[in-house]
């Protein structure tokens, strides 16, 4: 129960961060295409809050248990699951009854046999009664939620398999590096530093396999540089590098960047995650640029760092999990005509735009619909067999009469020594007062089976159907204990009458033998 729980609401935290992502992140893919480059500071906090406020808005829905305005959408199970009302198994019609009964099935006898009695000479107003209902416990079967689960649980594997994959190649990337502990590019990015208040320790070096300039780290930060950039660029572009990876430190592009790689390996069902964290990582290029030309004063220095990089530039198929100063050609040369348009600095950023992030998770959070587990107490499918007259005999019924006609052919073998085992036969009167206990005890057990289903049902959903199918076994019963009362008056009169009949002429077998029928 435990772990159908587990499932269930796994299956719904999923599914509602599925919803909540796709308003977020589709709200803040179009705004941001619609501004452009401007307020790039609150577009990027929206994009970053998109990206991020979906789980956090299913975790206050499905976690805690908030009840949004736009109500719950229930994870109903497919048909084929879905709960259904109570199946009854026929019972033998009148014509494959038989007429001999076992009484008391259940009881040890110490001394005696299980009896066998012919209802049809000693009481000919008898009818044999139906079998008792069982319950059958249905069969388990995987459910929609669970094969939900573990192709999500696939999904994960293959993007951490992935995201290893570029974890590997960027250890052989930066695995011949070399630590520059002075030298003028050295210096240059000290100076950056305590122009810029940066306090925390940058490490840089030199890494002969990297093609374009790299900045990495989550806890101490680097700047690995190929070695084209201290022979190819002037001591202006340098700085002006050294400040654009610099400023990808400072902002913590890096954090953010792992940030969005496991947001997109955890919620991989998600496309929108993709176009967002694409969106972050241009609009990161472009901030880093406006930081290094607050920090150099002039964009031409960058710009023309950036146009030589775009020679060295090599389209390469994995993304590393760093922060590299090229992508793409087309971004370059975008970047380069802000640069030298001045467009870089020309930003404005209205303060009204800084609580759209936190609004717009706070609304999804209150308004945005949650898909709902099912009920914890659901009422489990069983099928209840109940006996009807005018239906042919089941498939169990038939194999219970098939075990006790194999259990009488193996009464019937010839006995080993019948003098031995001689067991003097018991009266009328014995047989039914042995059968009238055995038909006792059948009666309250079907009666506390059935109280047991009334108590499983009444604690789950309610359901009509299964409370109409209870309530007809509860009649059923009764019937079958007033048929029983008239059975103990019937055979009492009728030994009251051979009783009688055997003290006032023992030798009259004649009256002894037509009793029954005279009694009819």
């Amino acid at each position: 129960m435990v772990a159908e729980r587990a499932v269930e609401l796994a299956v719904a935290y999923l599914a509602t961060y599925a919803l909540h992502a796709t308003l977020l992140c589709g709200a803040a893919w179009f705004v941001s295409r619609r501004s452009g480059l401007r307020a790039p500071v609150a577009v990027e906090r929206l994009l970053r809050a998109a990206l991020v406020g979906g789980i956090f808005t299913a975790g206050i829905q499905v976690g805690l248990g908030f009840e949004p305005i736009g109500g719950r959408i229930d994870l109903a199970a497919p048909a084929e699951l879905r709960r259904s009302p109570p199946t009854f198994a026929p019972a033998p019609t009148t014509a494959e009854r038989a007429t001999t009964f076992e009484f008391a099935p259940n009881l040890q006898w110490a001394s005696a046999p299980t009896v066998n009695v012919e209802l049809p000479r000693l009481l000919p107003n008898a009818r044999p009664l139906a079998r008792p209902a069982v319950v059958r416990a249905p069969a388990w079967r995987p459910s929609v939620k669970q094969a939900v689960l573990a192709l999500w649980l696939a999904g994960v594997a293959v993007g951490l398999a992935l995201a290893l994959r570029d974890v590997v190649a960027l250890r052989r990337t930066l695995k011949w590096r070399t630590t520059l502990k002075g030298g003028p590019v050295h210096r240059v990015l000290h100076e950056l530093r305590v122009e810029a208040g940066v306090t925390r320790s940058v490490r840089l070096s030199i890494a002969p396999r990297a093609n374009v300039p790299l900045s990495f780290g989550l806890w101490r930060g680097e700047i690995a540089l190929p070695p084209r950039t201290l022979e190819e660029l002037d001591v202006e572009e340098q700085r002006a590098v050294l400040a654009h990876e610099l400023a990808h430190l400072v902002r913590r592009d890096i954090a953010w960047l792992w940030i969005n790689r496991a947001i997109g390996i955890v919620f991989w069902f998600q496309p929108l995650n993709r176009l967002v964290s694409c969106e972050l990582e241009r609009r990161a290029e472009f901030a880093a640029d406006r930081w290094a030309h607050r920090r150099i004063g002039s964009g031409a220095a960058l710009a023309s760092a950036l146009a030589e990089i775009a020679a060295w530039l090599i389209e390469e198929r994995r993304a590393l999990p760093a922060a590299p100063m090229a992508r793409e050609r087309s971004q370059l040369a975008r970047r380069v005509e802000t640069l030298l348009a001045g467009d870089a600095l020309a930003a404005v950023e209205p303060r009204s735009l800084s609580a759209i992030a936190p609004l717009a998770c706070a609304v999804v959070a209150a308004w945005a619909p949650a898909f709902a587990a099912s009920s914890p107490h659901a009422a489990p499918r069983v099928d209840v067999p109940v006996a009807r007259d005018t239906e042919p005999a089941s498939e169990e019924s038939k194999a219970d009469d098939s075990a006790a006609a194999e259990c009488a052919s193996d009464e019937a073998l010839p006995a080993l020594d019948e003098a031995a085992f001689a067991v003097a036969e018991p009266t009328p009167r014995e047989v039914f007062e042995t059968a009238a206990a055995s038909l006792d005890q059948e009666i309250e057990a079907l009666d506390a089976e059935l109280s047991e289903l009334e108590s499983e049902f009444s604690a789950g959903e309610r359901d009509e159907a299964i409370e109409a199918q209870l309530a007809l076994l509860r009649a059923r019963i009764a019937r079958l204990a007033e048929r029983r009362g008239r059975l103990r008056d019937l055979f009492l009169a009728l030994t009251h009458e051979l009783d009688a009949a055997s003290a006032t002429s023992p030798e009259d077998t004649s009256l002894l033998e037509s009793a029954p029928e005279e009694t009819r």
